[in-house]
């Protein structure tokens, strides 16, 4: 009888012992979403908690976002049952347009569920984009010759733009916008940037003007291009007629 006692008893305390578990909850789910916002907004903040629901402590051991564009330190790590800690995010969204998506990856000891990921949403709205890109992609170059990339600069807004401060490194860069110019209400402008190489090697630039838009203050492009001695011959080209 007192060996039956003690084998149920014995049972009851191990029972316990493997329901015994922590548990994460991520307050509002797996995303937070700051719906639309503007470039002068950067960069995004947002207190979320984490519960530890469960029965057990819970351990949070890593915490990691997904780019250098976020950080997101944690007041704990060690949560007792019904307690929380607090991720302080921060995330640069920089002058890209349309919608963002950025993560935080949560390691802990839930066994049920020792990954977690936390999606951080925005919707960037910007009066000015460019296409392709912000980028002048010259690629390859050729000493002493001429090379020429252009951007489109587009208005997504229904009020002309006008563009000022413009300053190109380096100097013997050319772009054919200038002071004063007006990029017109949904209107584009191409900008072209050219230049003649005199010397072998990396070549790189930087393009930035202000503007007298608010959410757009200041625009920053760059441009990279590796340049050689000559262009390789087409031996197609420089082939002789040998005679019959």
């Amino acid at each position: 009888m007192k060996s039956n006692a003690i084998l149920i008893i014995t049972f009851f305390l191990l029972t316990g012992i493997l329901l015994s578990q922590p548990k994460l909850k991520i307050e509002g789910g797996d995303t937070y979403n700051w719906g639309n916002v503007k470039v002068k907004d950067s960069p995004l903040k947002a207190k979320v908690k984490l519960y530890n629901v469960g029965t057990d402590s819970l351990k949070i051991l890593t915490v990691k976002p997904t780019c250098g564009c976020t950080t997101a330190p944690l007041d704990k790590n060690v949560l007792l049952p019904g307690d929380s800690a607090t991720l302080d995010i921060k995330l640069n969204i920089g002058d890209v347009a349309g919608p963002m998506h950025k993560a935080i990856n949560i390691n802990t000891n839930d066994p049920s569920k020792p990954n977690s990921v936390l999606n951080l949403r925005a919707e960037v709205d910007v009066p000015i984009t460019f296409y392709p890109s912000k980028f002048f992609a010259f690629g390859q170059m050729y000493v002493g010759e001429e090379a020429k990339r252009s951007v489109k600069m587009i208005n997504k807004t229904n009020q002309k733009i006008m563009l000022k401060d413009i300053d190109v490194q380096p100097k013997d860069i050319k772009v054919n916008i200038e002071d004063g110019d007006i990029l017109p209400p949904n209107g584009e402008i191409e900008i072209i940037a050219t230049t003649t190489p005199e010397k072998v090697g990396t070549f790189s630039c930087r393009l930035t003007f202000k503007t007298d838009h608010p959410d757009m203050p200041e625009v920053n492009l760059s441009g990279w291009g590796t340049i050689n001695l000559e262009k390789p011959k087409n031996p197609a080209a420089t082939e002789q007629v040998k005679p019959k």
